[in-house]
């Protein structure tokens, strides 16, 4: 990803869903951090994207924290990536394992994450909302204009049944023998969903639902990842072999 604006990166970043042609209102949410917490004033510069690509650079007109106005002196869509990454995770026991998992995807470039209800998960229901929040702060704060989308908690027959003619992978570890290296897998270039099981793996059943469904059993190392750090070495990896091909 290139900022367009020399010094973006040293700016404050602000999200805001909807942008239109002319001035920006920020969310009261948004506009409270400017104001209450950062303490920005009228005439401060800061960038704003919409989570889709287009980042502003814009000048604080009016500093006010329930709808802070801003001026916009240049626009710019930046280009989705080639491939999407899209991790499906069964969400961890401890809620805090699993908004640390949505931050660092979020940071690596994933484009979506779907919690994934599994026969074995310790944990059956999710703050979608929560994880939007923490996905929203990781993005501005890492200075990315793409923010992945969150769904719903999806039962796992559901979302390997209805995972369309992509590249699919399920980290399984209880097979007899270890599944091929998921970083000697990818074919760079497109589209790629991996699922990360619970705390104590798929079951033997889902495993081959996912294999009858088109997934490849991989392996994500020698070691035994807890489920939040699998999540993220399948996410980096992907998007290292992108980069790497890219050139």
């Amino acid at each position: 990803m290139v900022i367009f604006v020399a010094g973006g990166k040293d700016m404050h970043w602000f999200y805001q869903e909807e942008i239109g042609q002319g001035e920006i209102l920020l969310s009261n949410t948004e506009s409270h951090h400017a104001t209450r917490v950062l303490r920005l004033r009228k005439g401060e510069r800061i960038m704003i994207t919409d989570g889709k690509g287009l980042l502003c650079e814009a000048q604080i007109a009016k500093a006010d924290p329930r709808a802070t106005r801003c001026e916009v002196f240049q626009r710019h869509l930046e280009a989705p990536s080639s491939a999407t990454v899209h991790l499906a995770v069964a969400p961890t026991k401890s809620i805090d394992r699993m908004e640390w998992l949505v931050e660092k995807a979020t940071e690596c470039g994933v484009s979506s994450i779907t919690p994934m209800l599994c026969i074995r998960s310790e944990r059956k229901t999710i703050k979608t909302e929560r994880l939007k929040k923490i996905s929203v702060a990781a993005m501005k704060q890492c200075r990315r204009p793409f923010l992945p989308q969150i769904d719903e908690i999806t039962p796992f027959n559901r979302l390997a049944q209805n995972s369309g003619n992509i590249q699919k992978f399920i980290a399984w570890c209880e097979g007899e023998q270890p599944g091929p290296y998921l970083g000697r897998m990818i074919r760079p270039g497109a589209d790629v969903l991996v699922l990360i099981g619970p705390e104590g793996d798929f079951t033997p059943d889902e495993a081959a639902l996912a294999v009858a469904s088109g997934f490849v059993p991989v392996s994500l190392g020698p070691a035994v990842y807890r489920t939040e750090t699998a999540g993220i070495l399948a996410c980096h990896l992907v998007q290292v072999i992108n980069k790497l091909t890219a050139g």
